[in-house]
């Protein structure tokens, strides 16, 4: 997980994933410093019952932490004392500036829906726009000498026995966008092909 501040918000990129999601760092922290409030509250008791009354702590233990379980021994929680850890290091990593990139740097064309086409040949994704037995619509991007084609491949069907057979087959441009761009060439310099 990645993490940096940003006006009063934390940005939070998970693993494999692409956008980042924005979290109000006053209440994440309120949160945060709640819940570790509490766990020092129980812990604090286990250890002073443990140490003071241990007749009550017996009983605690059996009744509400089942020692078995939750692995509750001579006043230490080890799930309590997990919890903290998990605190400690979240705090940490919350407390750190990471590089995260915006999101058009991230997302590839599979994210877009586009899959690799043309299984004998390298470099052309497709996504289909419209298929019927009459007509095949399918948008694709490949590289060609060194710079991306978008075009529209638009395939006509007839049926015949056994299936079908294409009676016209017609390519048509598409411009390709500023954020589009980055995107094949976050893909082509990635290694999704």
């Amino acid at each position: 997980m990645l993490t940096k501040h940003e006006g009063r918000n934390y940005v939070i990129l998970y693993e494999r994933q692409t956008v980042p999601e924005k979290l109000n760092k006053n209440k994440v922290d309120k949160s945060i410093d709640k819940i570790e409030n509490a766990a020092k509250i129980i812990a604090d008791e286990l250890t002073f019952l443990y140490e003071n009354d241990y007749e009550v702590y017996r009983f605690v233990c059996d009744e509400i932490f089942d020692c078995y379980s939750h692995a509750v021994d001579e006043g230490k929680s080890e799930y309590i004392n997990e919890l903290l850890w998990n605190i400690d290091n979240l705090k940490e990593t919350l407390s750190t500036d990471d590089e995260i990139l915006p999101e058009e740097e991230l997302i590839t064309l599979p994210d877009l829906g586009y899959h690799k086409g043309f299984p004998r040949r390298e470099g052309i994704w497709e996504k289909s726009i419209e298929e019927t037995e009459e007509k095949s619509v399918i948008e694709e991007i490949q590289m060609v000498d060194g710079s991306p084609l978008r075009r529209v491949r638009t395939i006509n069907w007839e049926k015949i026995e056994g299936g079908r057979q294409s009676t016209n087959i017609t390519y048509r441009k598409k411009p390709i966008g500023k954020k589009l761009l980055q995107v094949i060439q976050n893909t082509y310099s990635s290694n999704t092909e």
